[in-house]
Formats: C-alpha cells, sequence, structure tokens
C-alpha cells in the first residue's frame, strides 16, 4: 500500500526535511549562477572544474557515509550544484561546433546549386 504523504524519518529535524525536500532547487539554482559566472568568464572553466573535482570527492568519500542527516544532504546538493557548470559549457561547445558545421553545410549545397544549375 503506498501513500501520498511524505514519511517521516526517525530523529529527523524540520530542517534536515526541508533540505532534503528542497535540495535540488537549491542544487540548480547554485548551479545556474555558477554556469553565468563561468559562461561569462568571470570564473575560469578549469577552476570550475577543480572545484567540482573537490566538492564531489568531498562528497564520495565523507559526504555519504556522514552520521548527521543534513550533513549528507548539504553534500549530495553541492555536488550535483557543482557538475552543471562543468557540463554546460562542454554542451555549448558541442552545440555551437554542430551549429557552425550546420551552416557551411547549408552553403556549400547552395553554392553547388549554383555552380551546377546553370545550364
Amino acid at each position: 500500500m503506498t501513500t501520498d504523504y511524505p514519511v517521516l524519518e526517525h530523529r529527523e529535524r524540520r530542517a534536515d526535511r526541508w533540505l532534503r525536500g528542497n535540495r535540488l532547487r537549491i542544487a540548480f539554482l547554485i548551479a545556474l549562477v555558477e554556469t553565468i559566472l563561468v559562461l561569462t568568464s568571470v570564473v575560469g572553466w578549469f577552476v570550475a572544474v577543480g572545484v567540482a573535482a573537490a566538492v564531489i570527492a568531498l562528497h564520495l568519500l565523507l559526504g555519504r557515509k556522514a552520521k548527521r542527516e543534513w550533513i549528507r544532504q548539504l553534500s549530495w546538493t553541492l555536488a550535483v550544484s557543482q557538475t552543471l557548470p562543468v557540463l554546460i559549457p562542454i554542451a555549448a561547445v558541442v552545440v555551437g561546433t554542430f551549429l557552425v558545421l550546420a551552416i557551411v553545410a547549408g552553403v556549400v549545397i547552395i553554392l553547388a546549386f549554383l555552380v551546377f544549375g546553370r545550364r
């Protein structure tokens, strides 16, 4: 039998429940701000990669095994928030490259029609 109401964990504080319930929103907000800083070159991409590597390593080594719920939730939130600023610039470069290739292919096709279409 399933229920629609949230289950309260034993010895869980209100702040722990709030953090668990909002951790994805918080992670996306942090990631958005940091991604804007990376894309506008306020923060270097290699600095963002270094910070992401350190935060994710701390989460994997310490955060997942922490006895306190808020430390686990905060660690997870920070690790997720650090992945997007690293991945979004890579995705922007890939999409930009495909866009340039599509434009060049279109220009080559139009040029071929103009050159070979004359009679």
